[in-house]
């Protein structure tokens, strides 16, 4: 039936249409007609109300233009555009060409979707490209570079048992030899040992310690020209708590070496008075209380009551007192 429509000019304050109801529908009889054609692509409209399609081939497929009544909104739909019908359907980079559209789930880019640089060209790698790599050292101070599955020539880094590498200093845990000094070995924590095991630890020149010097072994050998002792006492038998003999040995006073004639502390004498003795030949190694030759007298300065505090009073010894000269028989 013939009616009325209004016509919208541009610039109107016409702010909605009125009786435009079923207006550019189709209706159920039809799946779709053609209502217009812009540069040659239909314009139709499908059996959906309010859904018109620009198509380049099918209907159904390319620019969806959606119309929303109660909003008066126009939206469109780029998804159903095909690929072929884009200015541009491929992406390329680095002589790599990809086709929009395509898919490889791992990786989602990879050599193997070029089309203008073939994966399967890829099976030999030009000797200058460095595919992998392996630093190896197949001996003590020397190193080893494979490239490509290709071993090179071993390298001699001067660290072999041979050789003799010079360093300003060098740092091994807490231990520096050279780092504070040239002449410096040098400990950070704890006790510094130097242990030869079963061997000798040969020190071929001047030894200076600066602290005490302790030895806690069985012998001291000083195979010196002279002794030089600043201590004016000597301690011998040290340590032990037990009433016994002890002494020097004059080496070699006999003419046999390692033993000789001896000076010794006499502890037993007397109800453990104690006297100096003499003993005419005893080894430098013995051991335990010895038998003296003879005993050495002494001469004591005052009353026969003070000698015999003074433990004076023994066989020999001369007591003189108010000019007086008293043996000890």
């Amino acid at each position: 039936m013939a009616t009325w429509k209004k016509v919208i000019v541009s610039g109107s304050d016409i702010s909605q249409l009125n009786n435009d109801a079923g207006y550019l529908t189709a209706g159920t009889a039809f799946n779709a007609f053609v209502t217009a054609s812009i540069n040659g692509v239909p314009l139709i409209a499908d059996s959906t109300t309010d859904t018109l399609n620009f198509v380049t081939g099918s209907a159904g497929s390319g620019l969806t233009i959606v119309g929303t009544e109660g909003t008066d909104t126009i939206t469109f739909d780029l998804s159903a555009i095909p690929t072929a019908s884009l200015a541009f359907s491929n992406v390329s980079y680095g002589g790599v060409t990809l086709g929009l559209g395509e898919s490889d789930a791992t990786p989602a880019f990879d050599l193997q979707d070029a089309t203008n640089y073939p994966y399967a060209s890829l099976t030999g790698i030009p000797a200058e490209i460095v595919s992998a790599s392996v630093l190896s050292s197949p001996g003590q101070g020397q190193a080893l570079l494979t490239t490509n599955g290709v071993a090179g020539s071993t390298i001699d880094l001067g660290l072999e048992t041979g050789d003799s590498p010079t360093f300003a200093g060098v740092t091994a845990g807490n231990i520096t030899v050279g780092v504070s000094d040239d002449q410096t070995i040098t400990t950070t924590s704890g006790n510094l040992v130097i242990d030869a095991t079963t061997g000798l630890v040969n020190i071929s020149n001047n030894l200076l310690v600066g602290g005490d010097l302790t030895v806690q072994g069985d012998t001291i050998n000083a195979n010196v020209t002279n002794l030089d002792i600043e201590d004016r006492y000597i301690l011998l038998n040290s340590g032990s708590a037990t009433i016994g003999d002890s002494g020097v040995v004059f080496g070699g006073s006999n003419g046999v070496a390692q033993e000789g004639a001896a000076v010794i502390w006499d502890a037993s004498y007397n109800s453990n008075d104690g006297r100096l003795a003499v003993v005419n030949d005893m080894a430098s190694n013995a051991t335990g209380d010895q038998t003296p030759s003879y005993h050495v007298v002494g001469v004591y300065e005052g009353t026969e009551a003070n000698a015999a505090t003074a433990q004076a009073d023994h066989v020999g010894n001369i007591r003189v007192e108010s000019g007086e000269i008293y043996i000890y028989v």
